[in-house]
């Protein structure tokens, strides 16, 4: 039998201690957990980025808000045959697959909203709903997240305004050096212009954009254009339009979801209100969030909603605004029992007795005092004499 030669090299069955086996159970069960993810997602993916080599991409989404109504959006993303285009703000870009074309959009009131639940006007521009927080849905948050887009509603059988629907960011914002065209062309619904003292420039009336120019670049599009007081433009809306504004200016690159909605009563032609709502896109509304109604009121002056009409009431809830002008007008203060409609002195007993939730004070012409009975006010036979 042949002599077995023992290997130098050779230094017996190497032992696997425990510490090792821990080891590389460890290192497969990442690599396991890596591969399942990378392959586990890649459908979805492609799902989101269309196939490889489309110029093109459509999807309809469609989410449930309650039995028999849902919010449909149909949209489609640019493809690579669209590079090199610009921005509105005049820019050159290659990002054509942030440009997304909404095709349709079927709105419904965000459920949990109705104008009976706002409170009325009594000094406040505006109040914030829903705890704050806009009513998106999923389905639209992974709408903005695909790209900026701009979408406005076709206008009702009234003739009405019904949506804005955006997503905002520097690629829909004008040039900094380019100034709002000429809107004067539009005459939207409840348009009646009307000039008073106590309001700055004297117009009544604005033409308010519900996706502002800063944001839109949009100048006379009458799916835009609202009839709207000077004190809800120029106060109200502008301050929240200014924090988008501010949003996308701080944050380069990132964007804002967006929807403004005209709030009617019924048939009217005017609006009552406004409801904004905004949500950061990239950081899930860490950034910024809001969702509030806008009152469409303008102190001094009432409206009849149906026709746009106005009259001077000399009736202030706010005198602090930039748009009421009050210099030239005898004021005294004066309380309202909004239950009653009963007009008293802010020292009557009757008017102490008032519950706080009906019990309002405002500023008052004193000139108008004789008037306010004309106008569906009861006048205190106790203080107001």
């Amino acid at each position: 039998m042949a002599k077995q030669v023992k290997n130098p090299n050779y230094k017996g069955k190497k032992k696997i201690s425990l510490q090792n086996i821990k080891k590389y159970l460890y290192v497969a069960a990442v690599v396991f957990i890596v591969a399942y993810y990378l392959l586990g997602n890649l459908p979805d993916q492609q799902a989101e980025q269309g196939e490889t080599g489309n110029t093109q991409f459509q999807s309809v989404l469609t989410d449930t808000v309650s039995a028999g109504e849902g919010i449909e959006l149909e949209y489609e993303l640019a493809g690579s045959s669209q590079a090199n285009m610009t921005d509105k703000g005049g820019n050159a870009t290659d990002r054509s697959d942030w440009l997304v074309s909404v095709k349709s959009y079927k709105d419904v009131m965000p459920q949990g909203f109705s104008l009976e639940s706002i409170p009325e006007y009594n000094g406040a521009k505006y109040v914030p709903v829903n705890g704050n927080v806009p009513y998106f849905t999923e389905n639209e948050k992974k709408l903005a997240r695909q790209g900026y887009f701009e979408y406005y509603g076709d206008l009702d059988s009234y003739g009405r305004c019904t949506v804005a629907f955006d997503c905002l960011g520097r690629e829909t914002m004008p040039p900094s050096n380019q100034k709002r065209g000429d809107i004067s062309s539009i005459h939207p619904t409840g348009w009646k212009q009307a000039r008073y003292d106590c309001v700055d420039s004297e117009t009544v009336m604005t033409r308010a954009h519900l996706a502002g120019y800063i944001l839109s670049a949009e100048n006379a599009n009458e799916k835009n254009l609202v009839t709207g007081t000077r004190y809800m433009n120029s106060d109200s809306m502008l301050e929240f339009e200014n924090e988008v504004r501010y949003y996308i200016y701080d944050n380069s690159g990132k964007h804002v979801l967006y929807r403004v909605t005209p709030i009617y009563k019924g048939s009217e032609l005017m609006p009552r209100g406004i409801l904004m709502e905004a949500r950061s896109v990239e950081d899930s509304g860490f950034g910024l969030q809001y969702c509030v109604y806008v009152y469409n009121v303008q102190p001094g002056i009432e409206f009849d909603y149906s026709t746009g009409r106005s009259q001077y009431t000399g009736i202030f809830f706010d005198t602090d605004s930039d748009t009421v002008i009050t210099d030239d007008i005898s004021l005294s203060s004066y309380g309202l029992d909004k239950a009653t409609n009963t007009i008293h002195s802010p020292f009557c007993s009757k008017f102490a007795e008032v519950s706080a939730e009906n019990r309002t004070g405002f500023a008052g012409d004193t000139e108008m005092q004789s008037q306010w009975a004309k106008m569906g006010y009861t006048l205190c036979s106790e203080c107001l004499k």
